[in-house]
């Protein structure tokens, strides 16, 4: 003879299931959140032999747009995560990881965006951003921001000591923010990182502040896991700071 299942027994069923989904769902968020970690690390070394093109064909250079001083030293700007800007009313243009992409270094202009949810809500630096995304690309007055960047400054090899110790009293760890701007000089910095900074109080930091993707100057890289008291003093000027970023990872990393 059939028997149904009583009422008690379907009940039992349903919490069973709603147990085990309970157990298994972090898990896949876990493990989806790792292969997209493990995508954005590729397309960061695509971007990093772009970066090795351009610096081959551009005098050992890494991308700059302009120079000025800085307590009297040459002072080299990026830009950072910028890869298009408007610098002045009649000064519109690539500049930074942009270069690559306008040299043709880069092909797919998608691979500078993060594919792991950035921050909460409309992502300031998605490809698809209405107001900053790809869209942007070459239109005057706008801006393109990107999910990784290189740091904003760099210097000529030889003033190295000297900017080192200006940064330094800033922060002990800026001490190691300032790097060559001839990439071969490099090679055991980290030239290429996720780009942190918080536009509004609902903004996360990259990852959700589990760690970033970093690139080496030899172009090598990983998965950088950050402890949560780093991005607390990370965000203590209520940024997630890309300078202090670079600044913390090239002086606890270890090549």
């Amino acid at each position: 003879m059939k028997k149904n299942f009583t009422l008690i027994e379907l009940m039992l069923v349903i919490v069973i299931i709603a147990i085990f989904a309970g157990l298994l769902l972090p898990m896949l968020n876990s493990a989806r959140s790792r292969a997209r970690r493990i995508q954005d690390l590729s397309n960061m070394k695509q971007v990093g032999v772009g970066l090795q093109s351009y610096s081959d064909a551009s005098n050992g250079y890494m991308p700059c747009y302009d120079v000025g001083l800085y307590n009297g030293l040459p002072t080299y700007y990026t830009c950072a995560n910028q890869a298009w800007t408007q610098l002045s009313l009649n000064d519109v243009r690539a500049v930074g990881l942009g270069l690559l992409f306008a040299g043709g270094y880069v092909a797919n202009p998608r691979i500078f965006f993060c594919t792991e949810p950035y921050f909460d809500g409309s992502s300031h630096l998605s490809y698809d951003n209405p107001d900053t995304g790809w869209a942007r690309w070459k239109k005057p007055g706008w801006v393109v921001k990107l999910s990784m960047g290189i740091p904003s400054v760099l210097y000529r090899k030889g003033d190295l000591p000297a900017v080192k110790a200006d940064w330094a009293r800033n922060s002990p760890t800026m001490s190691e923010y300032p790097m060559s701007n001839i990439l071969s000089d490099n090679t055991k910095k980290i030239v290429i990182t996720c780009y942190g900074y918080k536009y509004s109080i609902n903004d996360k930091p990259p990852h959700d502040g589990d760690g970033v993707n970093i690139i080496f100057g030899d172009n090598s890289g990983r998965w950088q896991k950050i402890d949560k008291s780093v991005i607390v003093w990370l965000a203590a000027d209520k940024s997630y700071s890309a300078s202090r970023l670079f600044g913390w990872l090239n002086s606890h990393v270890v090549r």
